[in-house]
């Protein structure tokens, strides 16, 4: 979080801000959200 506030000239400083990192074999996504977010996950088998 101190990376992602000093990068946006801490424009984006929030107390309530909170950084999750979501891990699905390969692919890591970093998500900075002021709520939990809601994971949904879907599999296609084409």
């Amino acid at each position: 979080m101190k990376f992602y506030i000093e990068e946006s000239l801490g424009t984006r400083s929030s107390p309530r801000l909170l950084h999750y990192i979501l891990m699905m074999g390969e692919e890591v996504i970093e998500v900075i959200s002021a709520g939990e977010p809601e994971v949904r996950l879907s599999c296609s088998l084409s």
